[in-house]
This record gives C-alpha cells, structure tokens and sequence, in this order.
C-alpha cells in the first residue's frame, strides 16, 4: 500500500486467473527449494 517513488517490483501468485485468488507464494517456493 501507499506510493513508490522508485523502481519497485510487484510479484502475486494467484491460484485461478480472477482476482481475490492471490495467496501468499513463500510456501509455494520454499517447496520448490528457494530460501526466503
């Protein structure tokens, strides 16, 4: 929330294409074998 007064990325992980499926993609990667 709020303004970015820079570059910034915005990643969301969504379940289905609508929106209100994102979800939180921590447990999703940590599976996959990222450390976050």
């Amino acid at each position: 929330t709020g303004n970015s007064t820079g570059p910034h990325l915005h990643f969301e992980a969504r379940t289905t294409p609508e929106y209100g499926s994102d979800m939180d993609p921590v447990g999703y990667l940590r599976s996959h074998g990222l450390n976050v």
